[in-house]
């Protein structure tokens, strides 16, 4: 991500030696059209080339960590170094912004392309560590929900069983009070109607 066409030479290198190595890199100097093929899910490596601590590409920077983890979206800065040496100043700047990593310029091929290995690798394992946490998430809710279920299946069947039983022990206490009191025990249908027993 170069925007202004800033350090262009640089970007054109650094994206042949990439290339030769396997991997397809774009150039891009437009900050939404960046972050919109990110949306996309086409860019799995970012590589800004800030000159100073105020560098546009150092606010994109703190744009993407809005919405993306520093692993899922790496951010190789490639930073000059200042007439003391290293800028820790500009170091300084690109940790807060949200960088991944730090590349002193110039560098040997070799370096650029180890950084990019490493965070290549670095991003596959945080992709496989969030899909099991998703996967082991969803499976506990699963059981979570499935339990939930028998508890409540189970809870119906002991209300059942006790309704049962309620009307079981109600029966045979109503049949014991009438034998008690000295009353026949029903054995056949009841005949309701009122008279004078014949003899």
């Amino acid at each position: 991500f170069i925007p202004k066409s800033k350090n262009k030479e640089i970007a054109i290198s650094v994206k042949l030696v990439l290339e030769t190595s396997g991997s397809f890199c774009r150039i891009f100097e437009n900050t939404s059209e960046l972050l919109k093929s990110i949306d996309e899910n086409l860019i799995q490596i970012v590589i800004i080339i800030p000159d100073n601590a105020q560098d546009e590409s150092l606010e994109f920077c703190k744009t993407l960590r809005i919405s993306h983890n520093l692993l899922e979206i790496p951010v190789l800065s490639l930073i000059p170094k200042d007439e003391n040496g290293l800028n820790s100043e500009l170091v300084e700047k690109c940790n807060k912004s949200g960088s991944t990593s730090i590349l002193v310029r110039p560098f040997d091929i070799l370096d650029i392309i180890s950084k990019i290995q490493i965070l290549s690798t670095l991003r596959i394992q945080f992709k496989k560590n969030q899909d099991l946490y998703k996967s082991e998430k969803e499976k506990s809710s699963g059981l979570e929900h499935s339990a939930f279920s028998n508890a409540r299946l189970r809870a119906g069947e002991s209300e059942s069983r006790y309704a049962a039983c309620g009307g079981m022990r109600g029966a045979h206490l109503r049949a014991r009070g009438e034998r008690e009191n000295g009353l026949p025990r029903p054995c056949g249908p009841r005949n309701d109607r009122q008279g004078t027993p014949q003899r």
